[in-house]
């Protein structure tokens, strides 16, 4: 282990208390503590469960935030089990009062329950320096001497008869042998010599009787005294050998989306009874063949489709003869924002139809969980009977009358906290990421307009639970 991993710390956490987890290893970072925490030091592309498994074994110090969360978590209690098998040093962070693993009691812990963040966090970076500080190195051959007087003074004393007789056998010192001594030896070897004796006649007159043999077969036949009853063979039980128990592997889940890649399909077509081009670009997910990500490929599919379909009707009725360049349609995407199986992806459209002033924009949007295999609505991101809706608008409102688009929000109710406002939204690392159409907010020449709501600013209304979670 190097010695930068003899001071690096693993935190171990419930996706519940992200949040929690993200501010603690961020303070802890910023004050030059070697914390490994998933979200900041897994590579974009990397297996999950591989790069966990790494820092777990890497690791010397393992941080574990409990929460009833957390306990439940067969993951977690995966890591705690690695943890406290492979020798780790151990520091619980009780974030909410639960019931605390019996293996992990003994151990010394920061109490979060009962102290603010930033107490909690002085007493954090206390302990935490102290497991830093700790070593296990072997004494050294040349400390050995030192170190066992150390311990020698804490020993009872010799009587003094004992250590007298000790120090004359290590000076060399030899008593003179006495006569019992030697009495006593003869006898011993006399004693030895009759027992010799009496067990070569028993052997001799005891000896079975020769029983003879054939050419044709050769035939044991021992007899048995009548006055004894033949005793049943013994049968001989040789006990398996205990095997050692098998080295634990933690098992981590790994999100889907891990083996994933998101890869583009071009989808081109002209018209020939009326003038018109079509260049599509259609998401598809590529790496599984499980049924959720093949119903997201469709239900991206899909989307292409619709737009495509309708831009094929607004030209339908067009002269085949075009009065300019034709009508075309332009449909790309960008991915906004993906965490764990969360994807958030965004859809532009430029549509021209021929003989029109001025081309037209628009966006479609799609956020997905892909571990639950449905689409996300606005309202699972947030508690619920909150005034979300209220808190995002009054956000944007104050953003967009920054800015010189002409937007007044007393004569303007494209940004007022009703839901049909707030339709196209995605999710980035950055925030929740809002667009308000052409002509929405502003005038046509403005174009759309997009805000960013920080996730500070949702703090109070967010369901910690929810897809937003994996962004904060």
């Amino acid at each position: 282990m190097t010695a930068e991993n003899q001071r690096r710390t693993f935190i171990s956490y419930s996706r519940v208390n992200k949040e929690f987890a993200s501010k603690l290893a961020k303070g802890l970072r910023a004050e030059s503590y070697p914390v490994w925490f998933d979200l900041f030091d897994i590579p974009t592309g990397s297996r999950w469960d591989d790069e966990v498994e790494r820092a777990l074994r890497e690791c010397a110090i393992f941080m574990i935030i409990l929460t009833p969360a957390s306990i439940a978590s067969e993951n977690v209690k995966d890591e705690i089990g690695y943890a406290i098998d492979h020798g780790k040093r151990i520091l619980p962070v009780l974030l909410e009062n639960c019931d605390v693993p019996l293996r992990l009691r003994r151990f010394q812990y920061v109490d979060f329950t009962k102290k603010s963040f930033e107490e909690g966090f002085e007493n954090a970076k206390e302990l935490l320096g102290g497991l830093i500080s700790e070593t296990s190195t072997p004494i050294a051959v040349e400390n050995q001497t030192t170190h066992k007087a150390k311990y020698e003074r804490y020993a009872p004393a010799e009587p003094a008869i004992e250590r007298k007789e000790k120090q004359e056998f290590e000076a060399g010192y030899k008593k003179p042998i006495s006569q019992k001594v030697v009495i006593g030896i003869v006898g011993a070897v006399v004693g030895a010599l009759l027992c010799i004796a009496g067990i070569g006649f028993a052997v001799f007159f005891n000896r079975p009787t020769p029983v003879s043999t054939s050419t044709a077969e050769a035939r044991i036949n021992i007899q048995t005294p009548a006055s004894e009853t033949p005793k049943p063979a013994q049968t001989l039980t040789v006990e398996a050998p205990i095997q050692p128990p098998p080295t634990f592997t933690p098992t981590i889940s790994l999100p889907l989306s891990q083996s994933l890649t998101l890869l583009s399909m071009p989808s081109n077509e002209s018209g020939n009874g009326s003038t018109y081009t079509i260049a599509a670009q259609i998401p598809y997910l590529q790496g599984s063949d499980d049924s959720r990500v093949i119903a997201l490929n469709g239900r991206f599919k899909e989307i292409v489709q619709k737009e495509v379909d309708q831009f094929k009707t607004d030209v339908a009725g067009l002269p085949a003869a075009p009065m300019g360049a034709g009508s075309s349609l332009n449909l790309g995407y960008t991915l906004i924002g993906q965490r764990s199986d969360v994807w958030s992806v965004k859809f532009d459209a430029a549509v021209y139809i021929d003989g029109a002033a001025h081309p037209n924009h628009y966006s479609v949007v799609l956020n997905y969980d892909l571990e639950r295999g449905r689409e996300i609505a606005l309202d699972d991101l947030f508690l619920p009977s909150s005034n979300y809706l209220q808190v995002i608008a009054d956000y944007c409102k104050a953003q967009l009358a920054k800015r010189d688009i002409g937007f007044d929000a007393s004569q303007s109710g494209g940004a007022d906290s009703l839901p049909e406002n707030y339709k196209l939204w995605n999710l980035s690392n950055e925030g929740l990421v809002v667009t308000f159409g052409v002509y929405q907010v502003a005038s046509g020449a403005a174009g759309q307009q997009t805000v960013v709501v920080p996730f500070f600013e949702l703090k109070g209304v967010s369901n910690p639970q929810g897809a937003l979670s994996f962004f904060q």
